[in-house]
């Protein structure tokens, strides 16, 4: 495949925010690949230059999109009424003015990630320079994976587990793209790029003492940290060191498609470092679909297990995930306690807000 861009002559201006010639949003919308290194330019800095964007010196509008600006965050109220100002169309403009309403903007922008890019796309009247456009992108931010591998494998070695992100656009126009995962699976081996490490909360270490029992619960890749913990009990146990008991709770899809690291933990499992309980969404067993249910249905050996002082470690999914296994854990207090909910409620929060027995790491 060819990937290289089809060349397109264009003129080579400076992008003076607030000053370039109107460009038809449509052309700007469908041009912003296909102009690929084409379309050069200079950002000459003064006040109304946002300072994450580069200036002084040559600089592609590829580059600018790539690198520096997030094209997919959800839009502010502040841009969706600029937007307004700069429609021509009474129907269009009333529209955008209706959408930045405190009774609109959170379920048809916010929820929907409605971004400056998707609304210059649906409301074509809107003149907007490509200097205007930038100025309202945000800077692009670091994307953060777990590591997932134990410095006792290799110290000089790390694994990451990405999932490539690419489905429909919440906005309901075409499709989105993870930036961080499709970048890296583009690259080729030897490829470098720029990373920075830095260390997870102290809370969401393993335990000191390699006998402690632990209960890890995740989804998807938020299997991540946890096949570095179970790597270092591993070879911890390999070492001769004894290990304390530690369950895997890991939901995903189906068993042929995202079961992530199998092998290598059926490996585990049979070496006696983890005992492994799956649910799979596309696959339910017996009701059992998402990874709480499968925490509830083995609820009395992973109680019994707290009550020995394991630590419990959620990550993944924060936005149905780990409330549900929250919620899971209050019903197990609950029934093993005949407690009350009230009870329940007091005794998970004051254990997540002392953040030592049950500790969480989760992304929206």
């Amino acid at each position: 495949m060819n990937n290289k861009p089809t060349p397109i002559p264009q003129p080579k201006p400076d992008f003076l925010l607030g000053n370039l010639k109107h460009i038809d949003p449509n052309e700007l919308v469908q041009s912003l690949i296909r102009l690929g290194n084409q379309y050069e330019g200079i950002i000459h800095k003064n006040k109304a230059v946002p300072m994450h964007l580069p200036t002084g010196y040559p600089v592609s509008l590829v580059d600018l999109l790539s690198n520096y600006v997030e094209l997919s965050q959800p839009i502010t109220k502040k841009q969706l009424l600029s937007l307004a100002d700069a429609c021509p169309c009474l129907p269009e403009k009333n529209a955008l003015f209706d959408l930045s309403t405190a009774d609109k903007y959170p379920s048809a922008v916010l929820a929907k990630r409605l971004s400056v890019l998707d609304l210059l796309e649906r409301f074509a009247s809107c003149s907007l320079s490509i200097g205007a456009f930038l100025a309202m992108l945000p800077p692009l931010k670091p994307r953060q994976y777990s590591i997932s591998s134990s410095p006792l494998w290799n110290p000089q070695k790390l694994s990451l587990t990405v999932a490539i992100v690419e489905s429909p656009s919440w906005s309901g126009q075409g499709t989105f793209q993870g930036v961080a995962s499709n970048y890296l699976a583009y690259l080729q081996p030897g490829s470098k790029l720029r990373i920075n490490t830095r260390p997870s909360v102290t809370s969401f270490h393993l335990p000191p003492d390699p006998e402690t029992p632990i209960i890890m619960v995740c989804a998807g890749t938020g299997l991540a940290p946890f096949r570095g913990f179970i790597q270092e009990r591993a070879l911890q146990k390999e070492g001769g060191q004894k290990t304390g008991a530690a369950l895997l709770f890991f939901g995903c899809d189906h068993p042929d498609v995202d079961y992530l690291y199998h092998e290598e933990l059926k490996q585990w499992e049979a070496a006696g470092v983890v005992k492994v309980y799956v649910a799979f969404s596309e696959q339910a067993d017996n009701m059992i679909k998402y990874v709480q249910d499968r925490l509830w249905q083995e609820r009395q050996e992973v109680f019994n297990l707290f009550e020995q002082n394991a630590k419990i470690y959620v990550c993944g999914d924060g936005k149905h995930m780990a409330p549900g296994v929250r919620t899971t854990f209050l019903k197990m207090y609950v029934s093993h306690n005949n407690a009350s909910y009230t009870a329940a409620e007091k005794w998970i929060s004051a254990i997540e807000q002392e953040g030592i027995r049950y500790v969480t790491d989760v992304f929206i």
